[in-house]
C-alpha cells in the first residue's frame, strides 16, 4: 500500500490521529462515568489516565466550561491535538521497531 511509503514519522502521525479517534469512538460508546464524575469502566478509566497530560494542557491554554463556543471549540481542537501527540512517540517506536527488524527476502 502507498500509505506505507511515508516516512516513519508521518506515518506515525498519521496512525496517531486514527488511534485517537478509534479510542475517543469507543470512550463515547463504552465508557460511563456517573452524575459526581467517577469513572466506572475500564474505557472511562484508562481514557482519563491516558490521556491526563492532554487535560491538564488544554485546562492551562484555553479556559473552557465558561458558556463561551468559540472557547470550547478551540479547547476541543487542542485538546484532540494534544491527546494524538501522546500516541506519536510510541506508535513511531513501534514502527521503526517494524521497519528496522523485518527481515528483508532475498
Amino acid at each position: 500500500m502507498r500509505i506505507f511509503r511515508f516516512s516513519t514519522s508521518r506515518l506515525a502521525l498519521i496512525f496517531s490521529v486514527v488511534i485517537e479517534g478509534l479510542y475517543f469512538a469507543a470512550y463515547e460508546l463504552f465508557g460511563t462515568v456517573t452524575e459526581f464524575g467517577t469513572n466506572t469502566n475500564f474505557w472511562s478509566q484508562s481514557y482519563f489516565w491516558f490521556h491526563l497530560p492532554a487535560m491538564s494542557l488544554t485546562d492551562h491554554l484555553v479556559p473552557m466550561g465558561q458558556g463561551v463556543v468559540f472557547l470550547d471549540v478551540i479547547g476541543s481542537i487542542v485538546y484532540f491535538s494534544f491527546a494524538s501527540l501522546e500516541w506519536w512517540p510510541i506508535l513511531f517506536v513501534a514502527i521503526w521497531c517494524f521497519r528496522h527488524f523485518r527481515r528483508k527476502s532475498v
